[in-house]
């Protein structure tokens, strides 16, 4: 009997997505990563999977953190007679964290789905205590909050064999024990490799070797900038009552975050050199978009919790309100696009002609 716990980092800077939200969890725990981070999550892509479901993301996707994370896959067969809890505990003993992507939330009170409905989701366990039977974790609660609490072995158990057992076909690992790699040295922030990233959002240029490491289908991809414009679109068959695709909450989550993300990068830069007055004033221009955006997210959200009598936060369906998140995101999108290409602007010449001393 005993419990133990990994050091990881509980956070609130990209939660929408666990393929992010969990690494996160790791890097950010390290203060040598911190110029890699603020380095990263700058460009995005977007996909209509299955030709139905729209999806935007990061391209800096968990498939790419090889360099920084020593992870290994369990595939679905691996682990269909494994003791799930007997695997977590040794493997926190061993210092990792597991990622387990196969669990069926129908069986799990503290989720939304407990006795609703059966939805395989992925949690991170990051530790665990005998003495109560309980898996510390990180996921998302009955509520749809990224939260740190905990889950029963008794009911995990169950819901994890379950999710192997009905796992959907795309679904290939069980699982992924995760720890940090040893680093003896901080990553140095690259001004120009974040100017690079930022110009190829903005100008919509495609990257197809992080495509290649994302977690992209085979469907066509929507790069940078133009994400907008797809899901514009989808909204505007939306509004003439076609909901063959639809824009769902998580969508215009990580617009907000994105733009939050973008917004800490040009205050780290402003930390880290010595940068004009125009660069800080357009920051605080930006900083306004970002607000925008949470704006549209908060409207979204309320009319999806109103429209399913708060059974859920997926969609929107009303025309008129449709309509006017619409106009409010392309209002945002244009104000973005002219404040980024100006701190763009800005960036290029501090980086090209290190014109930025570093404080």
């Amino acid at each position: 009997m005993g419990s133990k716990t990994i050091s990881i980092h509980h956070h609130k800077e990209i939660t929408v997505y666990p393929n992010v939200a969990y690494p996160l969890c790791f890097i950010l725990a390290e203060p040598r990563l911190t110029g890699w981070y603020y380095e990263h999550f700058v460009n995005v892509y977007s996909q209509c999977w299955g030709g139905n479901f729209f999806r935007i993301d990061f391209l800096d996707s968990s498939r790419f953190f090889g360099d920084i994370l020593d992870r290994r896959s369990y595939t679905l067969d691996e682990m269909r007679e494994m003791d799930i809890i007997s695997f977590i505990k040794q493997s926190i003993k061993d210092g990792f964290g597991v990622n387990v992507f196969a669990v069926d939330e129908y069986y799990l009170s503290e989720t939304s789905s407990y006795m609703h409905k059966h939805y395989i989701h992925e949690t991170l366990v990051y530790g665990y205590d005998d003495d109560k039977a309980k898996l510390l974790v990180v996921g998302y609660d009955r509520n749809g909050v990224y939260t740190q609490f905990t889950y029963s072995y008794e009911g995990f158990a169950r819901a994890f064999k379950e999710g192997v057992l009905n796992a959907p076909e795309y679904l290939v690992d069980a699982l992924q024990t995760i720890r940090l790699r040893h680093f003896f040295m901080d990553y140095e922030f690259e001004l120009s490799n974040f100017v690079a990233e930022l110009g190829k959002y903005l100008q919509a240029v495609p990257d197809r070797k992080k495509i290649f490491f994302s977690i992209a289908s085979a469907d066509t991809v929507v790069s940078g900038f133009k994400v907008y414009e797809q899901m514009l679109r989808i909204f505007e068959e939306n509004i003439r009552g076609n909901y063959a695709v639809q824009v769902n909450y998580n969508a215009i989550h990580f617009m907000s975050e994105h733009a939050k993300a973008l917004k800490e990068r040009f205050l780290y830069i402003s930390r880290q050199y010595k940068v004009s007055e125009d660069f800080a004033r357009l920051v605080e221009e930006y900083a306004r978009v970002e607000k925008e955006l949470d704006t549209v997210r908060l409207i979204f959200l309320k009319q999806a919790l109103e429209e399913s009598e708060f059974r859920d936060m997926d969609f929107v369906k009303d025309p008129l309100k449709l309509r006017e998140l619409h106009n409010m995101i392309t209002s945002s999108k244009a104000n973005e696009y002219e404040i980024l290409s100006r701190i763009y602007e800005q960036l290029i010449r501090c980086s090209s002609k290190h014109a930025c001393s570093l404080r």
